[in-house]
């Protein structure tokens, strides 16, 4: 009897360590990181990587709602393969899926979740002729088009002498009839198109007889100002205006320069602004420069998020074929730095997320031999990382970057979208079949709709859109 007691003692000991046990509560897991957090909707399978902490060896990642075979890493790490059926989502939904780890272990349960973004290639519609034009190759000036912030689309384009100007209100459903913008005595050789978003109002500049002419438009384009000339021909050829309008509505317009032959150097790029919605332009700045202009681009003027101002122009200047050259201006275009070669014959150029400098053109790599070449710069064009396009020729491209980050390139009716800013592109698809398309120019809305014109070089202005996706 004596020793019952140190019997019973040590089993209550043990009862209560195992009550106690199977009162632990296990913490819930907690995700930090996706890898990689976005991935093509027509990719075939890749591998997700899920890091976080207190996973459990019965964890399980859920894509989209549905558990997935999940591998057992770590405490910090799962991974699990996704199937090209899991990111198969019609163009129109929602691009963003849910991702939380369940833990099997009851009093766990389940994590935070993040967001996994299934990136859509857009699907175009059937092409729609904005308008008849000539199939002429003098007239192969690329048609401009542009965006309000309230998503009326606005299109230009060259008809031998003439300029005329179309817009639409339902996402290139329906265009308005053609509005002559200017007849001249002569062809207007190139042309530029800008909007200032928040007014809605439309702006063209072309060139004329070595004279730059400049309209501008308050209601959609229904009607235009009388044209001005921003040049006198006694001081200045001038030739290939560039137009950009900045978020607070100055209007900025570049255009190549050649002064009288006394005068040293005889070459400039010259800037103008107006402050006043285009009434009046004032001289900004100018770039001195020491040889003749060449080729089929005018001026590209870009803002970044800091206010810092880009500026390419198409030069011969010490290569032996047409190129292209950056500069930049650190005070609103009132000085700019020393240009440098971007190496890109007719570039497009545009800003991406995390502000780089994205340019896509013609690349010479031997004479007359071209390639299609995608280049960026994360320091102002004092270095660039290039990507070559397989199976090009001499193009006229065009570039843009959607609301997603994404940075998108179309030429001669293909499209192609890269989701690295350029380091990997993805397959190239058809905006159209026509085989004719040529020199298209686009832009994309805030839901990440595309919108497309081109010219038809067996005659028409040609329109392709896509739906948007909100995420």
């Amino acid at each position: 009897m004596n020793k019952r007691p140190a019997v019973v003692l040590p089993l209550a000991a043990m009862l209560a360590a195992m009550l106690l046990a199977s009162c632990h509560v296990v913490p819930a897991p907690v995700l930090w990181s996706l890898s990689p957090d976005r991935e093509l909707s027509t990719t075939a399978s890749f591998v997700l990587t899920v890091r976080g902490s207190d996973f459990q060896a019965n964890s399980a990642v859920y894509f989209n709602g549905r558990a997935m075979a999940t591998n057992f890493i770590g405490a910090g790490e799962l991974n699990c393969r996704i199937a090209a059926a899991d990111l198969a989502v019609p163009p129109d939904s929602a691009q963003t899926v849910s991702v939380p780890v369940r833990v099997g272990t009851p009093s766990a349960g389940l994590s935070n979740s993040l967001s996994f973004t299934i990136c859509l290639y857009p699907a175009f519609s059937a092409p729609r002729k904005i308008a008849d034009s000539t199939g002429s190759y003098s007239d192969t000036s690329r048609p401009r088009i542009a965006l309000d912030a309230t998503g009326r689309l606005f299109v230009a384009w060259r008809d031998r002498e003439r300029l005329y100007f179309s817009a639409s209100g339902d996402s290139g459903t329906t265009w308005s009839a053609p509005v002559l913008v200017n007849q001249g005595p002569v062809f207007p050789y190139r042309f530029s198109l800008a909007v200032d978003k928040i007014a809605g109002a439309a702006f063209i500049a072309w060139e004329e007889s070595s004279i730059i002419y400049f309209v501008r438009s308050a209601d959609g384009g229904r009607t235009w100002s009388a044209r001005a000339g921003l040049t006198d021909p006694a001081a200045v050829s001038a030739e290939n205006p560039g137009l950009f309008v900045d978020p607070a509505g100055n209007i900025f317009l570049a255009y190549p320069g050649r002064t009288p032959t006394w005068v040293s150097p005889p070459y400039s790029v010259v800037l103008l602004k107006s402050t006043d919605g285009g009434r009046s332009f004032a001289p900004l700045g100018a770039i001195p420069w020491n040889t003749y202009f060449t080729g089929d681009n005018s001026p590209c003027i870009l803002q970044d998020r800091a206010g810092l101002l880009y500026l390419i122009f198409a030069s011969d200047f010490g290569t032996r074929y047409s190129t292209n050259y950056l500069a930049f201006s650190t005070n609103g275009g009132v000085s700019w730095s020393v240009p440098v070669n971007v190496g890109l014959n007719v570039p497009s150029a545009a800003l991406d997320d995390l502000n780089g400098l994205d340019a896509v053109g013609a690349n010479m790599y031997l004479p007359y031999m071209y390639k299609l070449t995608f280049k960026r710069s994360e320091d102002r064009g004092a270095s660039w990382t290039s990507y070559d396009f397989a199976g090009t020729s001499f193009v006229v491209p065009d570039i843009a970057v959607n609301a997603f980050g994404s940075v998108d390139v179309i030429w001669s009716g293909r499209f192609v979208r890269s989701f690295d800013r350029g380091a990997t592109w993805n397959r190239v698809v058809n905006f159209t079949d026509e085989p004719a398309a040529d020199r298209p120019s686009f832009v994309e809305d805030p839901s990440g709709a595309v919108h497309i014109v081109w010219w038809n070089t067996g005659g028409g202005i040609y329109y392709s859109g896509s739906k948007g996706v909100e995420p």
